[in-house]
């Protein structure tokens, strides 16, 4: 596909890039052509920053887990030395996929075809009858890198080689952050759904509260939906916020913290 050449026409989305007052949804192909979503992941999910994770996800050495980020998934690990690297998951030698899920401990990264071993550091450590391989380099074997970053303690990564870096991407958002102790987080409960449906559909359901009076009425009663605002930004993000209703500390099912 050539550079710029989207699978949606100008007049495909006009009426979506209308004042938001006046917008409409974008077209239906839009949610169901191959061709659409083929462009979605070509463009944007090779090629910008994504969150897998947190850092207290790979918090000690040898702990890793597997981002579903591309078709191979991205090996997401603490090397020894504690810093967290992401590795494509695919072994150097013929292509096989190293790991599925996640784990700890880990004190190598190997191949289950043949044998190929890897360090924490993404190096090569063994490869099994490939000492009398003439000019065969270790050091030119090693797994193929992802760019990771870190904001607030959250993992990105970022399957194009080169790009801006992940403050410069987002932008703004930082800035709307500031006083709030993103890294102090600490994960209270991970939930995991399969959704048949393409991602859009999620994205815009969670970005808009028309839905709350009759789906969520305990939490419209604490946040009405009346009150809800949107955020929106220079960068490739949006976000917005539901204000509690005087008197509430936060949506639980009385209001109150009770902690």
């Amino acid at each position: 596909m050539a550079e710029g050449d989207s699978p949606l026409s100008p007049e495909d989305v006009e009426g979506t890039l209308r004042p938001l007052d006046e917008a409409t949804m974008l077209p239906a192909r839009a949610y169901t052509d191959g061709e659409v979503f083929a462009f979605e992941r070509e463009r944007w999910f090779e090629a910008d920053w994504m969150c897998v994770g947190r850092e207290s996800d790979v918090g000690a050495p040898g702990t890793w887990f597997v981002a579903p980020v591309c078709r191979g998934g991205v090996i997401v690990v603490a090397g020894d030395d504690g810093v967290p690297r992401a590795f494509h998951n695919v072994c150097r030698h013929r292509g096989t996929t190293l790991l599925d899920g996640c784990g700890e401990r880990a004190t190598r990264i190997r191949c289950p075809y043949h044998g190929w071993s890897y360090d924490l550091r993404g190096r090569l450590a063994l490869a099994p009858a490939m000492d009398d391989v003439p000019d065969f380099d270790p050091e030119a074997h090693g797994l193929a890198p992802v760019r990771l970053e870190t904001f607030g303690g959250f993992l990105f990564v970022s399957l194009a080689a080169t790009g801006p870096s992940l403050l410069a991407w987002l932008d703004d958002l930082p800035a709307q952050f500031d006083g709030i102790p993103l890294s102090g987080l600490v994960l209270g409960r991970r939930s995991r759904y399969t959704v048949r449906a393409n991602w859009k559909l999620l994205m815009e359901n969670f970005a808009e509260s028309y839905h709350f009076g009759p789906v969520h009425p305990q939490l419209q009663r604490q946040t009405p939906s009346a009150r809800a605002e949107s955020l929106l930004s220079r960068g490739p993000w949006q976000g917005g916020w539901m204000p509690l209703l005087p008197g509430a500390e936060t949506v639980s099912k009385d209001g109150r913290r009770h902690g």
